[in-house]
């Protein structure tokens, strides 16, 4: 890892939040060619900052308040970097990305956005919980070859069932590739909802699709 990734992920992990949005826009103005590679090196650094304050929390250290604020400054991170490198690796496909219904968790969400729009994906982010009629009807307006969907809550397993029910009887599934994340989603999970794959890593997430477009 980058001495200067390294040092934003402390500044992260100790909830540093001008320090940090100063070492985000460092990175980037001394980065000449800031690309696919060093966007995706500093989602990485993040989410293993956000696994060190996860580890805190756990352990005591840090509390309830502590965990928003990283949250808001991951955001915040997430924010501060270039959307789309298409024109540097060339479009990949379009990908429709949401929380299912009732669930209103977008972390893992927008680090698996962000790395997608850097692989070179479009990537459209309907947000948090969103309706199957809303899935559905963006589908059929936008013809994507991916439709994403994450969850964090065990209940919001069945909304994106019924999403991929409402995608098979608009007669939309076969064209279609699907992918749950989340913490809660297993292989048993993917079968349930009837989804093609599932992943808890973005990185690996973002491999699934890329492999999918490109007929791997």
């Amino acid at each position: 890892m980058d001495k200067s990734v390294q040092q934003l992920m402390n500044f992260l992990v100790e909830l540093d939040e001008k320090s940090v949005m100063s070492q985000v826009q460092e990175i980037i103005r001394s980065t000449p060619e800031f690309g696919m590679e060093k966007n995706n090196e500093i989602i990485k650094a993040c989410q293993q900052g956000m696994g060190m304050i996860g580890d805190r929390f756990s352990q005591g250290e840090y509390f309830l308040p502590e965990l928003m604020l990283s949250a808001n400054i991951f955001e915040q991170i997430i924010g501060l970097l270039p959307k789309n490198f298409a024109g540097k690796t060339g479009f990949l496909g379009r990908i429709v990305l949401g929380t299912v219904r009732s669930d209103v968790h977008d972390i893992g969400k927008n680090i698996v956005g962000a790395m997608l729009e850097a692989s070179g994906f479009e990537v459209i982010d309907l947000g948090v919980d969103i309706s199957e009629e809303k899935f559905l009807e963006e589908v059929k307006k936008t013809k994507p070859q991916i439709l994403a969907m994450s969850a964090l809550l065990t209940s919001s397993l069945e909304p994106m069932k019924s999403t991929v029910e409402f995608i098979k009887q608009a007669g939309l599934r076969e064209s279609l590739k699907i992918i749950i994340g989340g913490s809660v989603v297993s292989e048993m999970s993917c079968n349930f909802v009837g989804a093609d794959a599932f992943t808890t890593d973005a990185a690996k997430g973002v491999q699934i699709c890329k492999g999918w477009v490109s007929g791997e």
